[in-house]
């Protein structure tokens, strides 16, 4: 068997995520599971913060984030 494997599509085992553009308030706590998150780009929502979960991946090296509201305000991040 492949024991200590996980299926495709088993939470913690995606590496890019893109939720731009779908009037999130904010960002749901599970995505501190996703272990092998490298890129995660959540552009163009409506997220006032970011989630401390965040800080629990180890392999995010891009995120790209707009805070504080609508498209035209708040702080843009880019962590790389």
């Amino acid at each position: 068997g492949r024991a200590g494997r996980g299926r495709p599509g088993e939470r913690g085992l995606t590496e890019r995520k893109d939720v731009s553009h779908n009037k999130l308030a904010s960002l749901p706590e599970v995505v501190g599971q996703l272990r092998h998150l490298q890129l995660l780009n959540c552009v163009g929502n409506d997220i006032r913060e970011i989630p401390s979960c965040l800080s629990q991946l180890t392999a995010l090296s891009e995120l790209n984030a707009q805070v504080g509201g609508r498209e035209g305000r708040g702080a843009l991040i880019s962590r790389r």
